[in-house]
This record gives C-alpha cells, sequence and structure tokens, in this order.
C-alpha cells in the first residue's frame, strides 16, 4: 500500500506546486511532461498540471531517455 494523505494535504500540495508551474509559464497549450512511479506525488504532479492550466504528458520511467527527451 502506499501513503495515505489527507484531501486538505493534498490540497494544499496541489496548489504549491501549481502556483510554481505558472510562475515559470506553465498554462493553456502548455505541456508538461511527468515521468514518475506511481504514488501521492505523481498524483500531486498531474493535478497540479492540470490546476496550473498546462498538458500533462505522461513519460514512461522505463523508456529509454532519447524517446524521454523527443516527447
Amino acid at each position: 500500500a502506499g501513503r495515505v494523505v489527507s484531501y486538505a494535504e493534498f490540497g494544499a500540495r496541489v496548489a504549491v506546486l501549481a502556483r510554481e508551474l505558472i510562475a515559470v509559464g506553465v498554462g493553456p497549450e502548455v505541456a508538461v511532461g511527468v515521468s514518475s512511479e506511481r504514488s501521492v506525488e505523481f498524483v500531486v504532479a498531474v493535478h497540479a498540471v492540470v490546476a496550473a492550466g498546462g498538458q500533462y504528458v505522461p513519460l514512461d520511467t522505463a523508456a529509454p531517455l532519447e524517446r524521454v527527451g523527443y516527447m
């Protein structure tokens, strides 16, 4: 089983990361790649990208670096 977080903690973490993403230019029509194993951090990252207005692009952690770079 994975780590458990409350809705309040989850929402706070999403909000912090979303603000950071917006500060570096994430917004409409900006794709953000997320490469992570399934975890709380992964779900926070995906939600933060969407909250910032960006587009989530899943990147396979097992893919060769050349493929990830292309994506």
